[in-house]
């Protein structure tokens, strides 16, 4: 019989790894440098996570829990949509829109290009850390009355006008510039999920 993992090491290892992954990306990442940047051999890091790609979905996952704990009070699941899109995104920009914020958005951006450049397999965690706002939004929409496709459109809208402009943010740095449009897109999405609820209502 093999001896059994230790969970601390594994758990020491992760948080490096995930220190790894916040200040150099996930693109060309190799094991044995990686191993070498956090202190360990390539088997032990095999023998810990099973493959390169486990490791580094591990690892994504512990730096998005990260990020969910360091940006509590928009991603708390108590606090609900209730229809009110505009203010949603709103919470969203000024938690993620913040230095600290930054490191974690361009981790998420480069593992994003990655899965989408590396094809089938990347599938899962693609859906496990950018579909949760998506998702949300448009239950919480039909939960208020909208019915699922308005609803649906409503929410990719809504997830693709905050990442995108996060994006330019991340690219400019124009804080005023893109405070403006993200207020102007506020209002936009607003309007759409007001005309989905109205919809979806009695009579509609």
């Amino acid at each position: 019989m093999g001896r059994p993992k230790n969970p601390a090491r594994r758990d020491e290892l992760l948080e490096k790894c995930c220190d790894h992954l916040l200040e150099h990306g996930v693109s060309g990442v190799s094991l044995r440098p990686l191993a070498a940047e956090v202190g360990a051999s390539p088997r032990t890091l095999l023998y810990h996570f099973g493959s390169r790609e486990e490791l580094i979905a591990e690892a994504l996952r512990r730096c998005r829990a990260r990020h969910l704990a360091v940006a509590d009070a928009f991603v708390r699941d108590a606090t609900p949509v209730g229809g009110d899109i505009a203010g949603v995104l709103a919470t969203l920009w000024t938690h993620s829109a913040t230095p600290a914020a930054r490191p974690f958005l361009l981790l998420f951006l480069d593992a994003y290009t990655c899965a989408l450049r590396s094809g089938d397999g990347e599938g899962e965690i693609l859906t496990e850390l950018f579909g949760r706002w998506h998702d949300r939004i448009t239950g919480e929409l039909t939960a208020a009355g909208a019915d699922p496709g308005p609803a649906a459109s409503v929410a990719s809208l809504a997830i693709a006008v905050h990442r995108g402009l996060l994006i330019e943010w991340l690219a400019t740095g124009d804080s005023a510039r893109l405070d403006a449009a993200r207020a102007a897109a506020l209002d936009m999405l607003g309007a759409l999920a007001s005309r989905a609820l109205a919809r979806g209502g009695p009579g509609a």
